[in-house]
């Protein structure tokens, strides 16, 4: 081929930071002067737009730190032209070598993580397309994408003569811009060719084209497996689709479905995830849309599980969706993420349904969220929530928990049949209610403490096992045109310096009347309906609803940092921290089964695990304990911690032994034996946060079922301090087998 004329040849360009075709080149240009001599240093990369914009900054502290290594140099170079005479030509090599390397060393050190990782993938991307062998690539004659027609490949992992592939990332290798994907029934594993014909990379499927990729057959019947514990897909192209299809992530690390960069529809499909989430979504060029799809966690499996995570400015939107039985939230937004969420389900979570956090956004529009083991809703940290025409209901703490400076609009909601307070506001929180049903609660319809602000306008509150709304702890909320009637305390309680403006309101046929007033409590009141105590409560019945404490029943917030792209450390099942009504057939005494226990039991000082110290004489017989503990050896477990007790340990891990003890011996039946060591870690002056959770949460379930409420309502505050710090409880069938097993002793 003759050419004439200069010209430049740049074969498919690759951006360095997200790794993707790109026919866009930036160029950079700096000069240095020093006297009549003039240095110019152009850097030309290929890059997208919105790339370069994410990582102007490093980039920038590349040029500074290059062009002030480059001036510094010079200006040395030139003293050393005066006063050695050493000749300008050698100054300048010199200099040139010494900012060179000294850049050169900052570049590596500053991006031998990201950079180096993407450049990989680039050129990764490259050979896939290019070099394998099933497509030809001649970048002199190649036709653009835009001219070319969509076409339709085919996948068979069977090996069908009608099938044009065996593998979905052969497919994605060989396919265009624009074409579409079908695979056929079976089972399709989830890695990636890298290198000869012969060498694999495992790993997620990498979709780094604008392709549909449709599972053509029954759903349940294409499977796509990651064993290899990389996830199954990872979208880096600016848009795509995967519809119809059953992902299943089997690794106890990373997430089935990762976007990191681009718009990916994932449409009709099955995911179900052992790993650390369903769905990963971050960064700020990053967005996913769920419609139609089950999202199901393995909570067998780990503690650190997400249904769908969005973070670091990252958008969602799901639509039809079922999220169901996630170790962690059905749902994470945090970092500046944007959730939109509609006609979902988000459903027996062992945390949060839906968790919103730092800075985040959500927008929830008729929507199902029940059942979950901590708030079914919970907004904190600066965050902000829109809930319209939605349930909450049946969770085993809170509704809806607004807290920590954040906001929220609930408008047209039912919210109902929460363990504790179907809605809490806290920290200076000032979200608004509006013509909402917050009704048949266990514990307050509305708590709101800790400097609470908000608005309850035009709601319906009642049937709730306490107080309609309690106020505490300089929090004022307005409450005008509501309904509170038939709560099984007062209309309002307020304590502890509450304030509030109560309104226009209907206040009648409430248990104990209108109001209860106390402890510095200031109320406005304006044209309400009030009515008188139904009935005067029992002398031996305490007119408080619920027992005061600073921990109050606040939803889970747990830290979910990224391991590289996923969560690390992170909230998950939670129990039933207010007391459930207790079964007629349950009669056991009280003193015969659980010690009295008091405010002194609740506040014990709690220490970091990280704090402890020389274990003592015992601690080899403790590490032997843990081992067999791993192992599931209950009775050599047993017998190595007694053994540790005996040697002697710190008070700490005495704590942890009798916490240990206690949930061993109730694997035995020993449900005596379990109280005695649990009451063991609470009568002491301290505890890690693991004994005493493992303390106040057996503990809160037994008293409940033997219907000691005030005092399972202490220890429900405990457990709901100790399971904000570690970010796990127990899960509801460990919790109903306690209860069968006090059901078990008392029938005896």
């Amino acid at each position: 081929m003759n050419r004439s004329g200069p010209r430049e040849v740049l074969i498919e360009p690759y951006c360095i930071f997200c790794g993707q075709s790109t026919q866009h080149t930036e160029k950079h240009t700096f000069s240095v002067t020093i006297g009549n001599w003039t240095s110019q240093i152009t850097f030309s990369y290929p890059t997208h737009p919105n790339c370069l914009q994410t990582a102007k900054k490093p980039l920038r502290n590349i040029l500074i730190v290059t062009g002030g290594v480059a001036v510094v140099v010079f200006v040395l170079a030139a003293v050393l032209v005066n006063l050695v005479g050493m000749p300008d030509s050698g100054c300048v090599i010199a200099a040139a070598a010494l900012a060179a390397a000294v850049a050169g060393y900052y570049v590596y050190h500053r991006f031998r993580g990201n950079f180096v990782k993407n450049f990989n993938a680039a050129l990764r991307s490259y050979y896939d397309t290019h070099v394998q062998g099933e497509t030809t690539y001649d970048p002199l004659s190649a036709v653009s994408t835009k001219q070319q027609e969509s076409q339709t490949l085919i996948i068979d992992a069977n090996g069908d003569s009608s099938g044009q592939y065996r593998t979905i990332y052969g497919a994605i290798n060989a396919a265009r811009e624009g074409d579409r994907i079908l695979v056929r029934p079976g089972k399709y594993n989830a890695r990636n060719r890298f290198g000869p014909e012969a060498a694999y990379r495992t790993g997620p499927i990498l979709i780094n084209k604008r392709v549909e990729i449709i599972g053509d057959g029954p759903r349940k019947e294409i499977v796509v497996e990651d064993a290899f514990g990389e996830g199954c897909f990872r979208m880096q192209t600016h848009q795509a689709t995967l519809r119809n299809l059953t992902l299943v992530h089997n690794h106890p690390s990373k997430c089935a479905v990762e976007v990191v960069v681009g718009q990916l529809l994932i449409e009709d499909c099955d995911i179900t995830d052992k790993g650390l989430s369903c769905v990963n979504v971050r960064g700020p060029m990053s967005e996913v849309t769920l419609k139609g799809c089950n999202i199901e966690g393995d909570h067998f499996q780990m503690r650190k599980q997400v249904g769908v995570l969005v973070y670091n400015r990252a958008s969602a939107f799901i639509e039809n969706c079922d999220i169901i039985a996630s170790h962690l939230s059905g749902i994470e937004v945090r970092d500046g993420g944007r959730l939109n969420i509609r006609g979902s389900k988000v459903r027996n979570g062992y945390a949060a349904g839906i968790l919103v956090r730092e800075q985040a956004e959500a927008v929830v529009t008729d929507c199902e969220i029940y059942r979950n083991a901590n708030p079914g809703i919970s907004v904190s940290n600066g965050s902000k929530v829109t809930c319209l025409q939605s349930r909450i209901y049946d969770g085993k703490t809170v509704g809806i928990f607004i807290g920590s400076q954040s906001q929220g609009t609930i408008e047209e909601c039912d919210i109902y049949g929460n363990t504790n307070s179907n809605v809490q506001i806290a920290r200076g929180s000032n979200p608004i209610f509006r013509k909402s049903k917050i009704r048949d609660g266990r514990g307050d319809g509305v708590w709101a403490f800790e400097q609470g602000q908000g608005i309850l306008e035009d709601c319906d509150i009642f049937g709730n096992a306490y107080a309609g709304i309690r106020i505490c702890e300089e929090s004022a909320p307005t409450i005008r045109h509501c309904n509170i009637n038939g709560n099984g305390h007062q209309a309002i309680w307020v304590h502890d310096n509450g304030k509030g403006t109560v309104e226009d309101c209907d206040l009648t046929g409430n248990k104990r009347g209108s109001w209860l007033i106390e402890s510095g409590g200031q109320v406005s009141k304006k044209n309400n309906q009030e009515s008188e105590p139904e009935a005067p409560a029992p002398e031996d019945e305490t007119p408080a609803p619920e027992p005061e404490s600073d921990a109050a029943d606040t939803v889970v917030e747990t830290s979910i940092v990224a391991e590289e792209t996923i969560p690390d450390e992170e909230e998950t099942p939670a129990v039933t921290t207010e007391p459930e009504a207790p079964s007629p057939a349950v009669s056991v005494p009280d003193s015969s089964l659980v010690p009295p226990i008091t405010t002194s039991h609740t506040s014990l000082t709690l220490i970091d695990s990280s704090q402890l110290g020389v274990p003592g004489a015992g601690g080899d017989a403790f590490q032997q304990a843990i081992q067999q503990m791993n192992n599931k050896n209950t009775d050599g477990a047993i017998r190595s911690l007694e053994e540790a007790l005996d040697k002697g340990l710190d008070p700490l891990r005495q704590g942890y032994v009798h916490a240990n003890l206690g949930t061993l011996l109730l694997k035995k039946n020993d449900l005596s034996g379990a109280v005695a060591q649990f009451m063991k870690v609470l009568e002491s002056n301290q505890a890690l946060y693991e004994s005493a959770h493992d303390a106040a949460q057996y503990l809160n379930v037994i008293l409940a079922e033997i219907g000691r409420n005030e005092e399972a309502a202490l220890l429900s505050q405990l457990a709901v301090k100790t399971q904000a710090k570690l970010g796990y409880s127990l899960s509801p069938s460990v919790a109903d087998d306690v209860r069968n097993k006090v059901r078990a002793t008392n029938s005896k």
